[in-house]
């Protein structure tokens, strides 16, 4: 069975020397079917998987798992570049003297104050990832 392969997964980066240690690993029947099902959902190979979880941090993040991360994350930035684009029309109409109603002025400005929370927080994580060296 061939598992599938999410976007933008890659094989690891070339080591100098070659990777020239082999294991040949006894699993149970139960922990196979685990493996299984991870490749499976992964589409990574068992040896990745195996290797990546043993050299995981401490907390149990793969680079796969901080790979999806920033890849969510990205998503989000393009999303909030689409919001802001839309914020500045809808800014350009106001200033230009068209008027934004009463009524949606204050939940206009939560949404904005809203946002921004959520885009510094991202960018936060992002920066956090980065600085761990886990992108």
């Amino acid at each position: 069975m061939q598992g599938k392969k999410p976007a933008g997964r890659s094989r690891r980066e070339n080591v100098s020397g070659g990777r020239g240690g082999r294991v040949n690993v006894r699993l149970s029947q139960r922990e196979l079917q685990k493996l299984e099902e991870i490749r499976r959902a992964t589409g990574q190979t068992f040896p990745r998987i195996l290797v990546e979880r043993a050299l995981a941090s401490d907390s149990g993040v793969t680079k796969s798992d901080v790979d999806e991360i920033i890849a969510y994350i990205n998503g989000l930035s393009r999303e909030f570049n689409r919001v802001g684009v839309n914020l500045n029309q809808i800014a350009h109409v106001v200033n230009a003297g068209g008027q934004l109603p009463p009524e949606l002025r204050g939940p206009f400005a939560e949404i904005l104050i809203e946002l921004l929370q959520l885009a510094r927080r991202s960018r936060g994580l992002y920066d956090r990832l980065e600085g761990q060296g886990l992108k």
